[in-house]
């Protein structure tokens, strides 16, 4: 729960940022980018909080390690004296030697120190295990947040890969549904064209229709030459004055006149 807040305070630090930049407009608009920025900065955070702690965990457990080495050392030193003292005694003690109980002496206010010592070696020991423990512990922590960063980081450029490819099959498709519809637009002008060529072939069928009626009619009201009657059309050529000679002596005179003329 707390690394959800931490990431929402990023992820508001990310917007005011972006506030301050010129973009009030998108300060409480979620977006994926914003989010992704937020999560890094938190995982880089809790990275540098980590490597704090353990970098003082390592100085804290350098300075234990030290002073556990220092009174190991007091007191193994103190504990070879005592043995020396131990085997001098006994040697003296054997050897009737008067300094004997003086060396017995030295060696039980020795081994009074060493009995007073011990404990505290003990503990200088202990606290140096546990701050090696803690140091151990926060190094495989931050081993696992560094492994976390860069595998979130590598997710993050996969995603934005896969959303970048997304967008262009998007807008590639969008690309072609306008190829579509510019499509469907030219064959309704072209259907609509072709509904025009068809009226216009039907007024011209109609027109040659109604040129045929008429011509039809015209044949049948009017009559044929060889229907008609010779006299009644010697008649009328001779009303009108067009009728022509019939023997050689009237087709001379009439050619006379013209030449006359």
């Amino acid at each position: 729960m707390g690394n959800f807040f931490q990431t929402i305070k990023n992820y508001l630090g990310v917007k005011i940022n972006q506030a301050q930049d010129g973009v009030v407009g998108t300060l409480v608009k979620l977006d994926t980018e914003s989010a992704i920025q937020a999560e890094v900065q938190r995982l880089d955070q809790e990275l540098d909080k980590t490597a704090n702690e353990y970098a003082q965990a390592k100085r804290e457990y350098d300075r234990e390690q030290k002073e556990a080495d220092q009174a190991t050392a007091t007191y193994n030193r103190m504990l070879t004296a005592a043995e020396d003292l131990d085997a001098q005694s006994k040697a003296a003690s054997e050897a009737g030697k008067p300094e004997a109980a003086n060396i017995q002496a030295s060696l039980d206010k020795l081994l009074g120190k060493l009995e007073g010592l011990r404990p505290e070696v003990e503990r200088e020991v202990t606290e140096a295990k546990q701050a090696k423990a803690y140091m151990e512990q926060l190094e495989q922590y931050l081993e696992t947040l560094k492994k976390d960063l860069q595998g979130y980081k590598a997710e993050v450029e996969k995603a934005k890969r896969e959303m970048k490819s997304a967008g262009m099959e998007a807008r590639l498709a969008q690309k072609m549904e306008d190829q579509a519809m510019k499509l469907a637009g030219l064959q309704q002008r072209s259907s609509n064209l072709k509904i025009v060529l068809e009226k216009i072939n039907e007024q011209t069928q109609e027109a040659k229709d109604l040129a045929t009626k008429s011509k039809m009619k015209a044949e049948v009201f009017t009559p044929k030459k060889e229907d008609e009657d010779p006299l009644i059309a010697a008649a009328l050529e001779k009303a009108a004055g067009t009728s022509k000679p019939s023997n050689i002596s009237d087709r001379l005179d009439a050619l006379r006149k013209g030449i006359s003329s």
